[in-house]
């Protein structure tokens, strides 16, 4: 014999259920709140978390609150170049090459800042998610912005590369704390991939001094020991925001 629910127990269910699902205010919630990748103020903790927060919702959730922020973006230049950022930057986490020989193609957002440009022109295996490098987990940035000039990729067509070209990730990024991040970052300048770049005679490089390099991609561990301040659109870098940066140096 059946017995139905009381209109109690039923909301209860209902209840709990709903507990488990992830909110979709907080997916667009993670997307606003992904970092500007600029080492200087570039959070890694930050970003690891907005980036599990989607991991944890499932590919396809991930994408609808990708695009839902790309469809509601602001129509203001900084606003919308704000959101486009964002989320082709969450795709660089979110996705992996289906072939470790033959990374995703970076987005075409321009050429990266302090990165030598000749030693990623063709997006080398060695550094797979550029401007990003993941190192036991935590994801760090090798970048101080975006140079050049030309018109930035959409962010809903290179959601839909990656979706085509890539698998979607399962393992969550590690939140880092100050000396795991520094222990990160060391094993990136200890690594091979990183004495076999190019420093000199090349435009947007690092001008030779790999001092300097190294001190200014430090900055982003001080960052992991102070929360960031909420920031608008409005009052990030030009060269975070502007909506006609480089098409180059995506080799799409």
């Amino acid at each position: 014999m059946k017995t139905a629910l009381s209109p109690v127990r039923l909301l209860l269910v209902t209840f709990c259920l709903c507990c488990h699902a992830q909110p979709d205010d907080d997916l667009q919630r993670a997307v606003a709140s992904f970092p500007q990748i600029e080492v200087r103020v570039y959070h890694p903790e930050v970003a690891a978390r907005c980036a599990n927060v989607l991991i944890q919702a499932g590919e396809e959730r991930a994408c609808s609150a990708l695009l839902k922020a790309v469809k509601n973006r602001p129509m203001d230049s900084k606003g919308w170049g704000l959101v486009n950022l964002q989320v082709c930057h969450l795709c660089r986490l979110l996705f992996t090459s289906t072939n470790s020989s033959q990374p995703l193609s970076r987005p075409a957002l321009g050429a990266i800042q302090g990165f030598p440009a000749e030693s990623i022109i063709r997006d080398p295996p060695e550094w797979p998610i550029l401007p990003f490098v993941v190192v036991d987990g935590i994801p760090l940035s090798l970048s101080q912005g975006y140079a050049g000039s030309g018109i930035r990729e959409q962010a809903e067509q290179y959601v839909d590369y990656c979706r085509a070209k890539g698998n979607f990730r399962t393992n969550l990024f590690v939140i880092p704390t100050t000396m795991t991040a520094s222990n990160a970052l060391m094993s990136v300048f200890a690594s091979p991939a990183w004495k076999g770049l190019s420093r000199k005679d090349e435009a947007w490089s690092y001008s030779g001094n790999e001092n300097e390099a190294k001190k200014d991609l430090s900055a982003q561990i001080k960052n992991v020991a102070n929360p960031p301040v909420q920031r608008t659109g409005a009052s990030r870098p030009a060269s975070e925001t502007n909506t006609t940066p480089p098409a180059a140096g995506s080799g799409r």
